[in-house]
């Protein structure tokens, strides 16, 4: 039996297993359809599985293979009412998918976890649909308390919520998500909703994010944002692509941003989806739809070509339009497909990947195979997860025109390029495990390289 420690953790191989999160703690109503669940679990394996252990994900778990509803995890109900107990362990996903073709309803907060407290959740992604009255988000509908980390988490369902609602999280406090992506659709009847997050409040930090997923706001007087509906915090190279409807206040990247600090930071960020209103009242922008004070924008930009509206934004809910904010720029769509005008986005060229510290490199825009050209919006490395790159060298002298041969060791397919005057290669790939080799013919000498294995997710 695991001890749920970091060197010996919960290994999480089926929904049940999922399911049985926090078991030592949590209780669901009694005679429902869950206390048969309950007793045909095994007690002995789960009595010590608690919301502070450490879990790992071995393989894709699909949640229809319960016989009942799954029930977002620290749901807790003493028998009369529903209450939300905080997970504040590790989950590892080791980029495995939950997935489920149930959409996850609840009366209350809503997400895998409904709340979360000094959590770390890391490489999961989650293909799933949820539904909730507040605080409605993929992974998680509220943080609390101690600072919780996301890391390389990535939501594809839809999400809708009463308040509060984000496809990947409905309200964040205390909280670093980095590398995460939400690639759904959102919904929200009341305030606010966005993209990525509804709602950000204090000791937030976003760093290479995106949201890609429309976001409709139904209600009246809701705040709207490709990538945050209201909010403040440290975002940074982070994007919105997706469209944004709402009733009264709307905006490309965020509906409302407001701050009491002059340390917040909206930095390399840019949103390039539609932007339209239905209320009487409209307050409405390409960036942002209420500007509130104190926050600092840096390089940020927004799509004239496809958010036709003609400012960033509006002001602090006045009537007056702010056409011109410090650090925000509206640019037709081949402006924001041409390197130049991210100077200061440091976008890297494949032929200048830095193979020693890959977390240095951020941006790419382009296609394959060079990345250099200018036919898409800028992406974030971490993106482009589907290639293998490297250099060749003899006695440190780069080796131009080495042969560089990866076998897809599934199928047998092979795939094959050369270096460039620099020893370096890029080679496109499909996810899967390769074997490497490397051959090198001078014409006096045919040099092999030691094959080595190369791991694409």
């Amino acid at each position: 039996m695991t001890t749920g420690t970091s060197v010996d953790p919960h290994i999480i191989s089926s929904a049940l297993d999922l399911q049985n999160i926090g078991r030592q703690t949590i209780l669901h109503p009694a005679n429902s359809d869950w206390t048969s669940v309950w007793a045909n679990s095994d007690d002995e394996k789960y009595n010590n599985w608690a919301m502070t252990s450490y879990y790992v994900i071995d393989n894709d778990i699909d949640l229809d293979d319960l016989d009942v509803a799954f029930i977002p995890i620290g749901r807790h109900n003493n028998g009369t009412i529903w209450t939300n107990f905080s997970f504040s362990g590790v989950i590892d996903g080791q980029n495995h998918t939950i997935s489920g073709t149930d959409t996850v309803t609840t009366d209350g907060r809503c997400g895998l976890f409904p709340t979360i407290n000094g959590a770390t959740l890391k490489n999961i992604k989650i293909d799933v649909n949820f539904t909730g009255e507040e605080y409605a988000g993929s992974f998680f509908g509220h943080s609390v308390g101690g600072v919780s980390t996301v890391e390389n988490c990535h939501s594809y369902g839809n999400v809708s919520g009463n308040q509060r609602t984000g496809n990947l999280a409905g309200d964040g406090t205390n909280v670093t998500f980095k590398n995460c992506s939400a690639n759904g659709n959102v919904t929200g009847t009341t305030n606010p909703c966005g993209g990525f997050v509804g709602q950000s409040t204090s000791g937030i930090l976003i760093e290479n994010c995106c949201a890609t997923g429309d976001v409709t706001a139904v209600g009246a007087g809701v705040y709207a944002g490709g990538f945050i509906g209201r909010g403040r915090g440290n975002i940074k190279n982070c994007y919105s692509t997706g469209n944004v409807s709402g009733n009264s206040y709307a905006g490309g990247f965020c509906g409302f941003i407001n701050t009491s600090t002059t340390d917040d930071v909206i930095q390399n960020c840019f949103s390039v989806g539609n932007v339209t209103t239905t209320g009487s009242s409209q307050i409405i922008g390409g960036f942002f739809g209420v500007l509130g004070s104190d926050i600092t924008m840096q390089n940020c930009f927004w799509d004239t070509t496809t958010a036709t509206e003609l400012s960033a934004g509006d002001d602090s809910g006045g009537a007056s339009s702010r056409a011109s904010v410090a650090g925000i720029s509206g640019l037709p769509t081949l402006d924001l497909q041409t390197i130049a005008t991210f100077s200061e986005y440091s976008i890297i060229k494949i032929e200048d990947y830095n193979y020693l510290n890959p977390s240095a490199n951020v941006w790419y825009i382009g296609s394959a195979p060079t990345y250099d050209a200018g036919d898409t919006y800028p992406k974030l490395y971490w993106e482009m997860s589907t290639f293998i790159a490297g250099v060749v060298q003899l006695n440190t002298a780069a080796i131009e025109g080495a042969t560089i041969r990866c076998l897809k060791m599934d199928d047998n397919t092979v795939v094959t390029t050369t270096t460039d005057v620099n020893g370096k290669y890029n080679i496109s790939v499909e996810p899967g495990i390769y074997h490497v080799m490397v051959e090198y013919d001078d014409g006096a000498t045919k040099y092999h390289a030691r094959s080595h294995w190369g791991v694409v997710v």
